[in-house]
């Protein structure tokens, strides 16, 4: 293989802060960024003085390297389906279910999620009729938990999309202190919440773009029992 192009360090930089990260952590540059001029390359080794190029710090948070690694070989759950009406494949290997509209709520029965209608009262989250909403029950360390993932595309937003997430106790089960609900995105853990004795439940709302995926991950108590979710919105 030869060289094809060439671009300066201070260029390509430049370049990339103005467009958005790949699913998989790599950036999309348009064959303009680099000059076919490969005598430029000759003239650079010779007249530019070297330096070296200052990359980021390595994380060492091991929480976060392992969802890391997850965002990037994790099949993700499409929830742009959901307000289609519609159900992907991997959402269906992890049983989750789809809920009704959110207005027709106080009529589903105590298996079909009644739970949420009494969380999303208590919260402070301005939910639009367009929303959609799953969830699926599943056990932790011996805990039995309900999670919800309701989702909605944000106005005058190409492609952004809000996603709250819910995890809560069955009804008149003792709160699963110690339990942890982390949502991570490539670039970092954005949220981490712990269960506390007066909580019923847990949640956090993040607001992202077409090309971004989040993984949620459950973690009991004892840190040693894991359940994780990747989320993506693609149309």
């Amino acid at each position: 293989l030869g060289i094809r192009g060439v671009a300066r360090y201070d260029q390509l930089a430049a370049d990339i802060a103005g467009i958005s990260v790949q699913g998989d952590g790599s950036y999309e540059l348009p064959i303009t960024s680099f000059s076919p001029k490969i005598e430029e390359f000759l003239v650079y080794l010779q007249c530019l003085s070297p330096a070296t190029i200052k990359l980021p710090a390595v994380s060492t948070n091991r929480d976060y390297l392992e969802d890391v690694l997850k965002i990037l070989t994790q099949q993700a759950i499409n929830v742009r389906k959901w307000l289609q009406n519609q159900v992907d494949e991997v959402a269906q290997q992890f049983a989750w279910q789809p809920l009704p509209a959110l207005s027709s709520l106080p009529r589903l029965r105590q298996s079909q999620g009644e739970n949420l209608k009494d969380i999303l009262t208590t919260i402070e989250v301005d939910i639009p009729a367009v929303a959609a909403c799953s969830y699926r029950q599943l056990e932790l360390a011996g805990t039995p938990l309900e999670f919800y993932a309701v989702t909605w595309p944000l106005p005058d937003a190409s492609g952004d999309w809000s996603l709250l997430l819910i995890v809560a106790t069955m009804p008149n089960q003792e709160p699963p202190v110690g339990v942890k609900l982390r949502v991570t995105d490539l670039t970092q853990v954005l949220e981490e919440l712990e269960w506390q004795e007066d909580r019923d439940y847990l949640f956090m709302q993040i607001i992202g773009s077409e090309e971004e995926k989040f993984l949620a991950t459950i973690t009991a108590a004892d840190g040693r029992e894991k359940t994780r979710t990747l989320f993506e919105s693609k149309s």
